[in-house]
């Protein structure tokens, strides 16, 4: 199946509700989760030939140059990220670790699979 947009944080709010919009708009979405929440899931129910879920715990350049390589996506909408403001050294590491450096993994995979896509960027955690 030709997937015309890829959903990286499928599964969070915002992501969420952008894969159910363009699966409305009758369009093929590839969604790529950390976890598979029930809303992600009741999704795939109603939409079965048009949303497929790849689940992967480690956003980093292996995982993504695996899901590049196998899914041709011409748009990508960039979702994943941590939103919580750190309050401590540990939340600040993962706040850096869940907003620049999963971006970044991914546009490494990208540049060495000489892969030009058209990208979205939408996390709301850079605002920290």
């Amino acid at each position: 199946m030709l997937f015309e947009i890829g959903i990286i944080g499928a599964s969070g709010q915002d992501g969420y509700f952008m894969t159910r919009y363009l699966l409305k708009m009758g369009l093929n979405v590839l969604a790529i989760v950390r976890s598979k929440k029930k809303n992600i899931l009741e999704l795939k129910n109603k939409y079965k030939k048009r949303l497929k879920i790849i689940e992967i715990k480690e956003l980093d350049s292996k995982n993504y140059l695996k899901i590049l390589n196998k899914f041709k996506i011409k748009k990508i909408f960039f979702f994943a990220g941590y939103s919580k403001i750190p309050a401590n050294k540990y939340q600040e590491k993962k706040c850096i670790l869940g907003n620049f450096k999963i971006f970044k993994f991914f546009l490494e995979a990208c540049l060495e699979l000489r892969f030009v896509p058209k990208i979205l960027y939408l996390s709301s955690g850079e605002i920290f």
